[in-house]
């Protein structure tokens, strides 16, 4: 019996320099044909130096483009980086030995080095043709490694290499040109096509979109995306509100008790039904996975914390702590409180005073015990917490908690601020 299967046919990923072209003055882009697997290059050219920005896959594809970069860039120095570890993005960098000062960020190299080889096995595995290209490509050490930022002067021409965390990969680099406005964004941005969000990377849907409000910030004029059409800065706002969406639709989902299972096909169909045109639809339901399963390691961490913060103020297990908590308040409360102070707490930095007066506001809404919140006043004041943040407190307990609660908690800490008065 013939297999009949259908095998999905991929044009070979081959980088065309002859398409290149200049997107300002001296900045040049070879660009990607619309071809899976090929990604934009770029060749900024100084008086002194040049910077290649990728490499395409395998190091045939190199030779084209350190060709193509002697051919704009004459006897100047070459640098060369890569937007982050993809294999169409920097397994040829090996043509580059001897030729140019290979440039990446720690995260990006220590990337490469950890799962480099699962990526070009993944590659390798989508065609033959890519199998081909990929067959003596070599891994390349950097030669110039930076954490943040670096900032490269070309002779007349200032270049700002940045990480700024995970995002689509973990060692994601923006290169940004501040006199042109000109961004090469690396694939935290493609245009018309899906985001891509891997099992194995770090990143994800929330730190996605954190990158995205860096590149917003840089305000740039001209965006060239990993892949895909050069665009303006709507390309930002473009896959800000593909990853909105999605996040909200997620969320409402996982709000009514749906699995990713069910839900997430129906979720993708109507994101892609709202874009007609974009590709890459086959790994867009990588993205809802990858963000259930964030939100799922999100809430387990914000209830770990908050029961660990709650308990370490009440001075008692984390069984008794809730049980009390839910004796007081019922479930539902209770559990709001929990989530509450792991919110807090995980969210961002709280001074002592702020964390003091959250602990008072989840114990006396809860309507602890007048002797178990003594202690916790006592602890508040020592923190920094005044006379008038405590008014301002019961007067918020009058007003959302009811009357009964808010008299026995004013009345208990102005007793409490007598008695620490007295004590000096």
């Amino acid at each position: 019996m013939t297999d009949t299967t259908a095998v999905p046919v991929f044009p070979p990923p081959t980088v065309t320099t002859a398409d290149r072209r200049e997107v300002a003055d001296g900045v040049h882009l070879i660009p990607d044909g619309g071809v899976p697997l090929v990604p934009n290059i770029g060749i900024v050219v100084g008086d002194e130096a040049a910077l290649v920005i990728d490499t395409g896959l395998g190091p045939a594809n190199g030779e084209r483009v350190l060709a193509a970069a002697r051919e704009v860039a004459g006897g100047r120095r070459l640098f060369l980086t890569t937007t982050h570890y993809h294999s169409e993005h920097s397994m040829g960098a090996q043509a580059f030995r001897g030729h140019a000062t290979f440039i990446a960020n720690r995260a990006q190299r220590d990337e490469q080095r950890d799962t480099g080889a699962q990526h070009v096995g993944f590659a390798a595995s989508i065609s033959p043709v890519f199998a081909d290209l990929l067959a003596d490509a070599e891994f390349v050490e950097p030669d110039l490694v930076y954490e943040r930022e670096l900032e490269l002067d070309l002779g007349g021409r200032t270049v700002r290499l940045l990480h700024d965390g995970p995002g689509h990969t973990a060692g994601d680099q923006f290169v940004y040109l501040p006199d042109e406005g000109v961004l090469f964004a690396g694939d935290v941005i493609e245009n018309q096509l899906c985001p891509v969000i891997e099992h194995w990377s770090p990143g994800g849907v929330n730190a996605w979109l954190d990158q995205l409000d860096l590149l917003g910030r840089l305000n740039p004029a001209t965006i060239v995306p990993g892949h895909g059409a050069v665009g303006g800065p709507d390309l930002i706002g473009e896959y800000r509100d593909w990853f909105t969406e999605l996040r909200s639709r997620t969320l409402a989902a996982r709000s009514a008790g749906t699995p990713v299972a069910e839900y997430g096909p129906a979720v993708i169909a109507e994101l892609l039904a709202q874009r007609p045109g974009w590709g890459n639809g086959a790994f867009a339901h990588l993205a809802v996975e990858s963000l259930d399963a964030e939100l799922s390691r999100a809430a387990d961490d914000r209830w770990r914390t908050g029961l660990e913060t709650i308990t370490g103020e009440m001075g008692v297990a984390p069984e008794e702590a809730l049980g009390l908590l839910t004796t007081m308040a019922g479930d539902r409360a209770a559990a709001q409180a929990v989530n509450a102070a792991g919110e807090a707490w995980s969210g961002r930095g709280l001074s002592r005073r702020e964390r003091s007066l959250a602990i008072l506001t989840i114990l006396a809404a809860s309507r602890e015990p007048i002797e178990r919140l003594r202690p916790n006043i006592r602890y508040a004041l020592r923190n920094g917490v005044s006379a008038r943040d405590l008014d301002s407190l019961a007067s918020l307990l009058f007003v959302y908690s009811g009357t009964p609660t808010g008299i026995w908690t004013a009345r208990t800490f102005h007793e409490e601020l007598a008695a620490a008065a007295a004590s000096h």
